[in-house]
């Protein structure tokens, strides 16, 4: 198979896949295609958004003068932002109490289904795809294993900006997993009177 054929059928429609299949005794509708790979589509959507769960957006404000929205400058702000917990250090767990493995998934964090002839596997529902169950939470960050911090991040308003105007610092949000952090909005406010 060329590449030329590759792009070809990775461009299929409906029309095309009946046409390719009539000669065999099949014809295809949406129906049917939805019923035979209807599954994947919750295999790899629940399985790797867990994995892969963005953190969520934070928005503050930050008010500049008249003369700095003109030159610009730089200011540092504070945001309140999760970081692990300082009572359990992260691990969601009461310290000095230890964890269990996951009965339902037998410590592998994955369910296996069977739909039909096939089978799914996808994360499991009851650890979340953890392994392991924690059977006495933090007192402190009940069991979420992140606490709130006051963090200060270092902001270059540039020269120009206008008042209203939002600045964006990509992976200065919440945490997510395996590093992929929300993003920070800045909404500028600028002073009405020039100093």
């Amino acid at each position: 198979m060329t590449a030329d054929d590759e792009g070809h059928y990775a461009n299929m429609n409906m029309d095309d896949l009946n046409e390719l299949f009539k000669n065999f005794g099949f014809g295809f509708n949406k129906k049917d295609i939805n019923d035979i790979f209807g599954g994947f589509e919750d295999f790899f959507g629940q399985g790797f958004n867990n994995m892969n769960q963005r953190g969520k957006d934070l928005q503050t404000t930050l008010n500049i003068s008249f003369e700095e929205s003109i030159f610009g400058t730089s200011k540092t702000i504070s945001v309140n932002i999760p970081e692990d917990c300082k009572t359990c250090n992260g691990t969601k767990m009461k310290p000095g109490t230890d964890k269990s493995k996951c009965n339902t998934c037998n410590g592998t964090g994955r369910i296996t289904m069977q739909q039909g002839m096939m089978l799914f596997q996808q994360t499991c529902n009851v650890c979340n795809g953890e392994g392991y169950k924690i059977n006495n939470p933090c007192n402190i960050c009940r069991g979420t294993g992140k606490g709130n911090n006051m963090s200060k991040i270092n902001v270059n308003v540039p020269a120009g900006v206008n008042d209203g105007q939002t600045l964006k610092m990509s992976g200065k949000g919440y945490p997510g997993n395996n590093g992929n952090n929300g993003d920070l909005y800045i909404k500028v406010g600028v002073s009405n009177n020039p100093e």
